[in-house]
């Protein structure tokens, strides 16, 4: 396994105006629970709280995230970006800052102690049943192409600003991998999870989902994400 490293950023924090779609639900997500980092897994027989596995790094993020918010949501972008969505007031609603960057792969620690290294998952075959939480990494569209998009917004005094970005351009063997985990589909929503694998979610009716691998991104084809600092 790669040990995760994160380096703070200084404040002031910078405003993130990027790719900012996280999975939907006030327990979706990276976020914090009795002062660790981790995420909320639903299973048949009710919630799972997986932790994210301790070092020197996590630790320092987890203490800045406490000290200046008690906590909250965090997330991890692809492209190593760190990213803090800001609670109220409302003049600070909506908008979202700049907290670390990081490098190397999280590592969640399931109840069962078995660690789940989001850099080597434990299934690798498009279509396989995803094992472990599904709520985290950046939500966005797989185009029949193969392509992916990303849609997000930002609040404003007088309604919003919506922004579209193309993350990763046309593959075919993408697009053959998504129908293998969605046959019924086309294009649909997906999950980039930190580390560049991907699932998909496959409706099995009565609000039941069920998380599907699709494979990974190349995330080196992503550039540089700067631009959208401010």
């Amino acid at each position: 396994m790669t040990t995760i490293q994160i380096e703070l950023e200084k404040k002031p924090f910078k405003r993130w105006w990027g790719p900012y779609s996280p999975a939907r639900g006030v327990t979706h997500g990276l976020r914090f629970r009795e002062q660790r980092l981790g995420i909320i897994h639903r299973t048949a027989v009710g919630e799972e709280f997986w932790a994210v596995r301790e070092n020197a790094d996590v630790k320092a993020l987890t203490q800045l995230i406490l000290s200046e918010w008690r906590g909250g949501r965090l997330l991890f972008l692809p492209n190593g970006y760190i990213v803090k969505p800001l609670p109220g007031p409302d003049d600070e609603r909506g908008k979202r800052v700049l907290v670390g960057r990081y490098k190397g792969d999280l590592v969640l620690e399931s109840p069962s102690g078995r660690p789940l290294d989001l850099g080597r998952p434990w299934v690798s075959t498009p279509g396989e049943a995803w094992a472990g939480p599904d709520t985290m990494g950046l939500e966005c569209v797989i185009e029949p192409n193969g392509g992916v998009k990303c849609k997000w917004y930002h609040p404003e005094e007088l309604g919003r600003i919506d922004t579209t970005a193309q993350l990763f351009g046309a593959d075919a063997m993408r697009h053959k991998a998504f129908c293998v985990a969605q046959p019924s589909k086309t294009s649909g929503r997906i999950h980039v999870f930190p580390g560049g694998h991907v699932i998909a979610k496959y409706e099995l009716g009565h609000e039941r989902w069920l998380a599907r691998y699709v494979g990974k991104v190349d995330l080196r084809t992503l550039g540089d994400w700067s631009h959208w600092l401010e």
